[in-house]
C-alpha cells in the first residue's frame, strides 16, 4: 500500500554521540549540541525512506479477515496434498474393528513373576507423593508444634496495624522520564506491544511479525487453488484414496461364491481353531502361554491399600519429612489469614512503589595529596545525603600543580561525569591567581588550571550522583 505523505528529509548529519552518551542520557540542566539533534533526524529520515523503499512497493491492501481466510486456506491445501497421495491406510483402521480391542500386544507376567511382583517391598510401582494424596508435602524437614507456635508470636518478623499505617503514609514512588531515556523496548507479539519486523514469507511462524502484503497475496493465491482442489476432491466418488480390502478389515474375503448358510454354520461352531490360527496371526506373539494370576488375586492386589509393598517415606521422596506434630489445619489456616501480620498484595506493591529512605552518610575528612593540607579550623569534607553530594571546606595549595591530585574521593561519592567544582581563592600572594578543579567518575578532586603560588583555598560544591 503506498504512502499518502512524503517521507522527511533531513540532510544534516551531525555527529553521532558515543555508546555511553546514548546509554545514560543526558542529566537534567544539560543543554545537548546542535549536531546530537542533527545526526537523531538524519538517522530517522534515512530509516523511512529505507522503509519506503524495501516495503511500501505495492498498492494492493487485505482486510484482517482476508488474510485468516488465506492462510487457513493454505494449511487445508497441504493438509489435502499429504491426504490425496497417502496409500497407507489413511483412514487408520485397527484392531478394534476386528474384535481385539481389549488386547494388548505386550508380553505377560508369569504366575511366579507377579508372585514375586506382590512380595516386593521396594516400591514395585514407584509410587509418589502425589498418588498417596501429598503432593503439597516438600521433601524436607518441616517446623514442629513448638517452632511453629514460636514463629507465630514473633513480632519482628511480623507486622502490627501501626507499622501498616505508618508505611501506607509514605510518599509514592511516582516519577517521570524523557523519551530518550526509556530503554529495552520490547518487540511486538500476540499479547505485547512493542516494535513489529516485517517479513516477507507465506511459511514462517513467527508471531512477532507482521506480513508484507506481498506475502498475504502468495497466501490468498495459494488457498484459492487449494480450494478449487478439495472440491474437485471432496466429489470423487470413486475411490480417489485406492482403499483396498485389506485397509477396511476384508482382506480374507475372497471375490468368490460364498459357503451356503448350513456349511457357514458348521464352520462358525467349530470351537477347534480349524484355521490353526497361532497367537502371532492375532497379534499376541509376544504373550507366553503360562499361568497367570488370576482376575480374583490381581483385583485383590491391586485393591490392597494397607500398603503391600511396605513403601517407605524415602521412596515416595518425603525422606527428609519427621513423623512429629505439625500445625493442624485450623491454627494453619488461622495464622495465614491473620491480616495484620502479613501484608496483601496490595500493600507490598504500594510500599515496593514509594520513595526508598533518604540515607545520610554524614561528614567525612577527605585524605589530601601532593603537598596539599587542610586547615584544622575547617578540614576539607564530604557528604552524601541521598543523592546529592556536598563537599566543602578549606586547604592550603603549595603552589601551581596542574594536573595534579588535591584530595581522594571514595567511589561512592563520585559523579557519573566530570563536575566542575566551585572554589573561592583567599589570596596570600600579589598578583593575578586563577585556578579551576573538577571531580568525576574516574578521577579524585584534581586541580585542572593554576596560576597560584601559594594561596588558601575554600570550597563549596554540590553536585548528583546515581
Amino acid at each position: 500500500m503506498g504512502l499518502k505523505k512524503e517521507v522527511p528529509d533531513w540532510k544534516n548529519a551531525g555527529i553521532e554521540p558515543s555508546e555511553n552518551l546514548k546509554s545514560e542520557g543526558h542529566k537534567a540542566g544539560v543543554k545537548p549540541p546542535a549536531s546530537l539533534f542533527n545526526w537523531f533526524w538524519f538517522s530517522v529520515s534515512e530509516f523511512l525512506s529505507e522503509i519506503k523503499e524495501r516495503v511500501y512497493t505495492k498498492d494492493e491492501t487485505y482486510t484482517k479477515e482476508e488474510v485468516d481466510v488465506s492462510i487457513a486456506k493454505k494449511a487445508d491445501k497441504n493438509l489435502f496434498e499429504n491426504h490425496t497421495s497417502n496409500k497407507n491406510n489413511p483412514h487408520s483402521v485397527d484392531k478394534i474393528q476386528v474384535g481385539l480391542s481389549n488386547v494388548d500386544n505386550s508380553k505377560q507376567a508369569t504366575k511366579i513373576e507377579f508372585d514375586s511382583h506382590v512380595a516386593s517391598k521396594t516400591n514395585p510401582h514407584s509410587v509418589t507423593k502425589v498418588q498417596v494424596g501429598l503432593s503439597n508435602v516438600d521433601n524436607i524437614q518441616q517446623a514442629t508444634k513448638a517452632e511453629f507456635n514460636s514463629h507465630n508470636t514473633d513480632t519482628t518478623k511480623h507486622i502490627t496495624d501501626t507499622e501498616r499505617i505508618n508505611w501506607n503514609s509514605k510518599a509514592t514512588g511516582d516519577h517521570s522520564h524523557n523519551f530518550s531515556e526509556i530503554k529495552n523496548v520490547p518487540s511486538a507479539s500476540s499479547s505485547i506491544s512493542g516494535i513489529t519486523r516485517l517479513v516477507d514469507s507465506v511459511v514462517s511462524s513467527d508471531i512477532s511479525s507482521a506480513a508484507t502484503p506481498k506475502s498475504v497475496k502468495s497466501a490468498y493465491d495459494a488457498a484459492k487453488y487449494s480450494e478449487a482442489q478439495l472440491n474437485t476432491h471432496s466429489l470423487d466418488k470413486d475411490n480417489p484414496h485406492s482403499v483396498t480390502k485389506a485397509q477396511v478389515g476384508m482382506s480374507n474375503v475372497d471375490n468368490v461364491q460364498q459357503a451356503t448358510k448350513v456349511e457357514f454354520t458348521a464352520h462358525s461352531t467349530n470351537k477347534s481353531n480349524p484355521h490353526a490360527v497361532t497367537k502371532a496371526q492375532i497379534s499376541l506373539g509376544n504373550v507366553d502361554n503360562v499361568q497367570q494370576a488370576t482376575k480374583v488375586e490381581f483385583t485383590a492386589h491391586i485393591s490392597n491399600v494397607s500398603n503391600p509393598h511396605s513403601v517407605t517415606k524415602a521412596q515416595v521422596g518425603l525422606s527428609n519429612v519427621d513423623n512429629s506434630q505439625q500445625a493442624t489445619k485450623v491454627e494453619f489456616n488461622s495464622h495465614t489469614m491473620d491480616t495484620t501480620k502479613h501484608i496483601t498484595a496490595v500493600e507490598r506493591d504500594s510500599w515496593n512503589a514509594k520513595q526508598p529512605a533518604v540515607t545520610d552518610t554524614g561528614w567525612v575528612n577527605l585524605v589530601m595529596q601532593n603537598g596539599y593540607t587542610a586547615l584544622t579550623a575547617n578540614p576539607l569534607k564530604i557528604r552524601k545525603i541521598g543523592n546529592i553530594v556536598h563537599l566543602c571546606g578549606m586547604i592550603n595549595a603549595p603552589g601551581s600543580t596542574n594536573g595534579k591530585t588535591i584530595a581522594l574521593i571514595p567511589a561512592m561519592f563520585r559523579p557519573s561525569q566530570d563536575e566542575n567544582i566551585d572554589a573561592t581563592l583567599a589570596y596570600n600572594n600579589a598578583g593575578t591567581q586563577n585556578a579551576s578543579f573538577v571531580t568525576g567518575p574516574s578521577r579524585d578532586l584534581t586541580c585542572v588550571y593554576s596560576t597560584m603560588t601559594s594561596n588558601t583555598v575554600a570550597f563549596n560544591g554540590t553536585w548528583f550522583v546515581g
